[in-house]
């Protein structure tokens, strides 16, 4: 299943996001398999659930390699090290979103765009049940948004995934197949796509400001 959530700035789409999977307090009880959220371990959560938030927070010197690995942690034991296999996976996912030239390159040396392909293939070796993208396009170029789409619509079409995906690129919605989430200030809105809701979706937004 694919969710596309949208709404005006300030709304809220973030923290909505962020009370799904428990980074922020909540009154309404999140339930995944009839469990709650919180009962499950740190790990199983981990396979469950992947999140990619708006802006990261890596400040040291990585190589995209060792970034992107880091996503197989949810399959190692404690103190486990990451073995060839695990770095043949992260060939696979570069070369899979066509960003294999990156793989000894310095992280904090690449484009906005080109670090959130690479932490978005960090999330794909976490490979969980559930994916949250918080605007996974907005640093991106055309061919690049072309290719993060293409990914999302594989985990769903291909691999069974639940994708949740803020986003304000809604033309680039118009033929997919899914749900809209439109968030305002009076309602909260669930449809399935077509390209009559994203156009009649888009009007609304441009009111609004």
């Amino acid at each position: 299943m694919l969710v596309f959530i949208t709404g005006p700035n300030g709304i809220g789409k973030s923290s909505f996001l962020k009370q799904i999977i428990g980074k922020l307090t909540s009154k309404n009880a999140v339930l995944i398999n009839n469990k709650l959220l919180h009962d499950y371990s740190l790990q199983e959560r981990a396979s469950l659930i992947g999140f990619l938030e708006q802006h990261h927070s890596i400040h040291f010197p990585l190589l995209v390699k060792d970034l992107v690995v880091m996503g197989r942690f949810v399959y190692k034991a404690p103190l486990e090290s990451y073995t060839s296999k695990d770095y043949e996976m992260v060939a696979h996912v570069l070369k899979e979103l066509n960003i294999e030239y990156l793989y000894h390159k310095n992280f904090l040396q690449l484009s906005g765009g080109e670090q959130q392909l690479c932490l978005l293939a960090q999330l794909a070796l976490q490979d969980p049940a559930i994916i949250i993208l918080d605007e996974p396009t907005q640093s991106l170029d055309l061919h690049n948004k072309e290719r993060v789409f293409n990914w999302m619509r594989k985990q769903v079409n291909e691999k069974g995934k639940i994708v949740l995906c803020v986003t304000h690129d809604l033309h680039w919605i118009t033929k997919e197949s899914g749900f809209l989430l439109a968030l305002n200030h009076s309602a909260i809105e669930l449809e399935p796509l077509d390209e009559t809701l994203v156009l009649r979706t888009i009007e609304k937004l441009r009111k609004q400001f």
